[in-house]
């Protein structure tokens, strides 16, 4: 049963809504640039799509209720989004019941460098552990569950109906999307909040990534270049900020408030695998059943599907994999973007970021670019890569999301409702 997008809110590098973001990567723009904390750290040309400078006090300054330390830059964004999505879905008025649900992913609710530092600074090395002081003692738990960043979003809309937090790596956000909508599906609640945050270029999410190898080690002149998706000199990710919100809901309860519905949700998939940690078959047949479940979920052959918003992080395996999954599957006839060339990859959130401009894609007919793609790797397919924004006709978009864990999904977003 296809389920109606009514509202979408985001926050992005550089950016405070969808739209905008749309446009900027329709032009061929990327918001990456090269890391400037990291540099202040010593550590010099680290690309990210990490916040601008001045966007954390735009959030407290139009957000003022949550303004002090005790709420995360991840939980601020998520603030944003949740709040810009509802007004979108004209929902400002509404009372949260047991009818209504909440499904937000997010992986780390890191505190800043300026608390870490005062932690160190009490760091009793004989001991091996930190010295107590009184206003920490119920301050650093809060700050380091995932959880405390959705806390006073729940207490400012009052929200009295399921609230659940995802914790699934890099598919987070596509699995609280696939969690909204089952539950709107099975009859349980007729509308849900879902959404995801996470502020994926905090330094030591930088370093946890280099050490794992994942974070792209090859230098470029100019950091815009160092994200290619799918190409041959793709060296690994580009860790980045973000947060998005969608309102999705019954297609009948829409209706019924004359709300204005953007796209459809119309089949979804989420599959775990026991490969390794970090990577999957090189086959790519693991991603290839995800995504062949999510199309039997919403009754459709391959061959309806005319877009493919890839995960596409720019690692070498994985890429591989995808491209391989995606042939296999589909040949050459969708069309395939990997927005993360132009936005970085922001873990939790990445998935619902890429799903809000599937859904600008659906509403324009107009698909965007993958970009920095010249020629894929050595023995795998060529995919129908898309090198400049055009007009498409779109009825059926699918998007992926495959995390570490072995945690993967699909999505298929819809223009009609079937």
């Amino acid at each position: 049963m296809p389920v109606a997008v009514t509202g979408i809110g985001l926050f992005v590098s550089g950016h405070t809504d969808v739209d905008v973001l749309f446009n900027t990567l329709a032009a061929g723009r990327s918001v990456i640039r090269f890391d400037k904390l990291m540099q202040t750290l010593g550590v010099a040309r680290i690309a990210s799509g990490a916040l601008e400078e001045n966007q954390v006090e735009w959030l407290d300054q139009n957000y003022p209720g949550i303004s002090d330390d005790a709420t995360s830059i991840a939980g601020k964004m998520l603030f944003h989004s949740t709040i810009q999505a509802i007004r979108e879905a004209g929902l400002e008025d509404i009372d949260f019941t047991s009818r209504h649900g909440m499904f937000i992913g997010i992986n780390k609710n890191l505190i800043t460098l300026q608390q870490l530092y005062s932690m160190l600074a009490r760091y009793d090395i004989e001991a091996s552990r930190l010295m107590p002081q009184p206003h920490w003692q119920h301050q650093r738990p809060d700050l380091l569950r995932p959880d405390q960043a959705v806390e006073p979003l729940v207490k400012h809309l009052n929200f009295t109906g399921t609230v659940q937090v995802h914790g699934d790596a890099c598919v987070a956000g596509a699995a609280a999307i696939i969690s909204g909508y089952r539950r709107i599906v099975s009859g349980e609640i007729d509308m849900a909040i879902c959404g995801a945050t996470e502020q994926a270029s905090q330094p030591i999410m930088q370093l946890m990534f280099s050490q794992l190898g994942a974070l792209a080690q090859k230098s470029f002149d100019h950091a815009e270049l160092v994200s290619r998706a799918f190409d041959k000199d793709r060296n690994g990710c580009i860790l980045s900020d973000g947060s998005a919100v969608l309102i999705l809901e019954d297609a009948d309860h829409a209706r019924a408030r004359n709300a204005e519905v953007i796209a459809y949700i119309a089949g979804v998939s989420r599959c775990s695998e026991a490969v390794q940690i970090v990577s999957t078959l090189p086959s790519g047949e693991r991603y290839a059943q995800c995504m062949q479940m999510a199309l039997q979920d919403a009754g459709l052959a391959p061959g309806a599907i005319e877009h493919i918003n890839a995960h596409g992080t720019s690692t070498v395996l994985n890429d591989a994999a995808e491209s391989r999954a995606i042939y296999s599957i589909f040949n050459t006839k969708p069309s395939v973007t990997a927005t993360k060339s132009a936005l970085g990859h922001a873990l939790a959130a990445s998935g619902v970021v890429e799903l809000a401009l599937c859904a600008q894609s659906i509403k324009k007919q107009q698909v965007l670019p993958s970009l920095n793609f010249e020629e894929p790797g050595f023995q795998e397919p060529h995919l129908n890569i898309v090198h400049q924004s055009r007009p498409e006709p779109l009825n059926y978009i699918l998007s992926n999301s495959f995390g570490f864990g072995g945690e993967n999904c699909s999505i298929v977003m819809a223009r009609e409702q079937n």
